[in-house]
């Protein structure tokens, strides 16, 4: 009976998959946090409890941060004011305190994500930590050295 029972649980542990970073940091692809045109109008403690985010969301999904040059550049502003965007069916509208972020494939030169976040309120730095979470897992991406094992 042991034996029956030792074989399901190593059949069951056989079948499930987990993801696993690779510990190769070489195959890691990298991220750049960039400054925008309207850096200067968001405070210190904006910038630091944004950019920290940033590296704590985007590290957790395998990505590390380059000083420069960096496989993806992440640009990041907050909007104050209502504004509309072009979306895939059409126009979206935002409504103010809204934190936007985009992500850049430098290696195509091309926009992979642009998102917005609306907050409700403004809740400080607990608040932008939120919105700047759920605008990185509304990207979804993880980086090449997050396989399957």
């Amino acid at each position: 009976m042991k034996t029956l029972l030792f074989g399901a649980l190593l059949l069951l542990s056989a079948c499930t998959s987990v993801r696993h970073p690779l510990q190769d940091t070489d195959n890691l692809l990298t991220y750049t946090v960039l400054q925008n045109h309207d850096y200067d109008r968001l405070s210190v403690q904006q910038q630091q409890v944004i950019s920290a985010e940033i590296d704590r969301q985007l590290q957790a999904r395998g990505y590390r941060r380059a000083v420069q040059g960096g496989d993806l550049a992440v640009l990041f502003s907050l909007e104050k004011e209502k504004f509309t965007l072009p979306g895939e069916t059409g126009p979206v509208a935002y409504r103010g305190n809204t934190l936007l972020l985009q992500l850049v494939d430098t290696r195509l030169n091309r926009s992979v994500y642009l998102g917005g976040v609306s907050q409700r309120s403004s809740k400080g730095a607990y608040g932008l930590q939120q919105a700047t979470r759920q605008a990185i897992d509304e990207y979804g991406g993880f980086a090449g050295a997050f396989l399957r094992k």
